[in-house]
């Protein structure tokens, strides 16, 4: 049975696409409530004590509406504002590049956002990006609800020794146990055991991607049982499947695709071996079961890592929520 320790370029990619998805969608704006159409208008939410009640003046409505959406506008453009006073204007191509120089630019601009805003949590520009990234994350088995994304930005702000290192670059032991503190505090003990927790009680049945992988996995896919390893919740069955590779492989170790290209002292691919070099051919070449277990299984700070975290090109950095999940097995 393979090892059961688990890569952390998930995590630590995670905090780093969040917070670019973050800073490039700031110059995006919400709704102007002057150009702006009532249907566009009548989607921004009121508080419950302001919300129409029925037969309530229609123009009155409309006037709270552009009111609320024009406060989200000014709030948004206030952060945007201070910003740039702080770093100079953000290079969204340099954001989505990787590499050191994006990281340490989008350390500076995170700094400058959690200065500029204390609050972080309520600005919805921040949250909502944040919160859809980690739905597509953990998967259909928990309900990542706006909330839920406001208490996790929370956590982190008020329980990083540097929330900025922690949400832009994360890299340190440190920063991946404020995250799971974070789900431990913010989601169900349920979700927590089915994300986190170490103890799943997922079970084939439960989570229909991970039962398309599992199936393929039964089938002889050795690489989608990779995939399905380092994707399912950690103690759950679907883990225990993808370890033993679907009973396929006896005793595999490391990987069931990639035997001898992991070096059993980081747990990590060997960047230097043939296999890893022609996975990320592959990927380049279309391949998005070899761009995942790429992102998977090599060091974030690689070059092959960036390669499997575009989809071969594919996708901006900032983006990935998986290749074959966005693009299919081909692209």
């Amino acid at each position: 049975m393979r090892t059961t320790t688990r890569n952390a370029s998930t995590t630590l990619a995670l905090t780093m696409m969040v917070v670019t998805v973050v800073l490039t969608s700031c110059s995006q704006g919400p709704v102007d409530p002057v150009q702006g159409s009532l249907d566009q208008l009548s989607e921004i939410e009121l508080p419950d004590d302001e919300s129409s009640a029925e037969g309530a003046d229609e123009d009155a409505t409309v006037a709270q509406r552009a009111a609320a959406a024009l406060e989200v506008k000014n709030r948004l453009r206030r952060l945007e504002e201070c910003i740039f006073d702080k770093v100079g204007p953000m290079d969204q191509t340099l954001m989505l590049s990787g590499g050191p120089e994006a990281e340490a630019h989008n350390l500076a601009a995170t700094q400058a956002m959690i200065e500029c805003e204390p609050n972080l949590e309520q600005v919805d520009s921040v949250i909502g990006p944040w919160t859809g990234i980690l739905q597509a994350m953990v998967g259909d088995h928990v309900d990542f609800t706006l909330n839920k994304g406001r208490c996790t930005v929370r956590y982190v702000l008020d329980n990083s020794d540097d929330p900025a290192y922690t949400m832009a670059i994360g890299d340190r032991m440190e920063d991946q146990q404020v995250f799971i503190d974070a789900y431990e505090e913010c989601l169900t003990p349920e979700e927590f055991a089915n994300t986190a927790g170490g103890n799943s009680t997922l079970a084939y049945g439960d989570d229909a991607r991970l039962d398309e992988l599992h199936d393929r996995c039964a089938d002889g896919d050795l690489r989608l049982c990779d995939t399905l390893y380092w994707s399912a919740p950690a103690g759950s069955d679907y883990g225990a499947f993808a370890a033993d590779c679907g009973g396929n492989r006896p005793a595999a170790m490391y990987s069931c695709s990639l035997e001898g290209a992991v070096d059993p002292a980081t747990g990590f691919a060997d960047l230097e071996s043939a296999q890893i070099n022609d996975l990320s051919a592959s990927c380049v070449d279309g391949d998005m079961v070899a761009c995942d277990l790429l992102f998977f299984i090599t060091p974030l700070d690689s070059d092959h890592n960036d390669v499997g975290f575009t989809c071969g090109g594919r996708i901006g950095i900032g983006a990935y929520s998986g290749c074959r999940t966005q693009l299919g097995d081909k692209a």
